[in-house]
């Protein structure tokens, strides 16, 4: 029976549908480019937009053998390499530094301890990395423009740094350096990404008795955050899946992850029901290109001076960027 059915078909296809053929391969090559990209999204299917059902174990299995090759290949070419340091080489660079030998341990001699920090109580300590945020923030303040809504009346408590510039151009790169203190480009995306580094201070407030959550709204497979922060001292990671969980209504922006809003809103549950001191650092990304806001917000009308304008790659998206700007802010007061 099957046997007859594929001749059925071959001489289907060989004497009535040959005038069509071309037409067929015509149209089956947007599906061959769909099925290539994976996605009908921003952006094409890759690991870092492969997220399951939350749990990373499950996420780390996803993934298949070719695409996991073709992204480690990709990720060794474009990595930092780092150079090795000789004992000599440390020594010298200790002694210009220090002016002594180098001690037996330089980590060690290079640590005070606080017994005063120990014995008080330990607050919830939040920090929120914001796209954008800088001087320049601060300079349309000045200059009348509302950039920060309901935050603004949060400033007194606030160390304000008005003149701060970003860490890095990149959300990772900035990511990279306030966690770690590394000046290097993207460890995160490269081989060194497991390694924990001396100057990740989120292994030393774990230690000191700390919950360490990293909190965003978008996907936690992102530049590989879910293996480079563990190894930073980070116990948690929620991305957009466990927000989602926790609040049902929470809408995604279609290219990032769930609205700024939600992320807050998740915040301020795990700082009131949490039974230990926490650290959380949130990442926001509403006010991340496209700059999409949800359905029920309404954008503020914001007019920059034209100088300031001239400084956006792409003036004609000023005004989006600082309406999503405005409303991140918003929603952090």
């Amino acid at each position: 029976m099957h046997a007859w059915l594929f001749r059925r078909v071959l001489a289907l296809w060989e004497n009535k549908a040959r005038a069509f053929r071309w037409e067929m391969w015509l149209g089956m090559l947007p599906l061959l480019f769909l099925a290539a990209r994976g996605s009908v999204g921003t952006f094409p299917l890759t690991p870092n937009r492969i997220p399951s059902q939350g749990a990373l174990v499950l996420d780390h299995a996803v993934v298949n053998g070719p695409m996991a090759l073709a992204v480690a290949y990709a990720e060794w070419r474009r990595s930092n390499k780092l150079p090795a340091v000789s004992r000599g080489e440390l020594e010298a660079a200790w002694r210009t530094l220090e002016g002594t030998p180098l001690p037996k341990d330089p980590l060690a001699a290079m640590m005070r301890r606080f017994g005063v920090l120990s014995e008080a109580p330990k607050p919830h300590i939040v920090v929120l990395q914001m796209e954008s945020m800088g001087a320049a923030v601060w300079d349309l303040e000045r200059a009348g423009v509302d950039l920060l809504g309901r935050l603004r009346a949060h400033l007194h408590e606030m160390f304000v740094f008005p003149r701060a510039v970003s860490a890095g151009l990149g959300t990772h790169i900035t990511l990279e350096r306030i966690t770690t203190g590394a000046w290097l480009k993207h460890i995160s995306r490269g081989p060194y990404r497991r390694n924990a580094l001396f100057g990740a201070y989120p292994e030393a407030l774990a230690r000191a008795g700390w919950h360490t959550l990293f909190l965003t709204g978008g996907v936690l497979h992102w530049s590989h955050f879910d293996e480079f922060l563990p190894a930073q001292g980070f116990q948690e990671l929620v991305g957009m899946r466990r927000i989602q969980e926790a609040i049902p209504e929470a809408q995604a922006d279609g290219t990032w992850g769930v609205f700024d809003e939600y992320l807050f809103r998740y915040l301020q549950q795990r700082l009131l029901t949490a039974r230990r001191p926490l650290f959380v650092y949130a990442m926001t990304i509403t006010n991340h290109s496209p700059y999409h806001l949800p359905a029920h917000a309404t954008p503020q009308r914001i007019t920059p001076p034209e100088a300031w304008v001239d400084r956006f790659i792409r003036p004609e998206e000023a005004p989006k960027a600082l309406a999503a700007y405005r409303y991140a802010a918003d929603q952090a007061g």
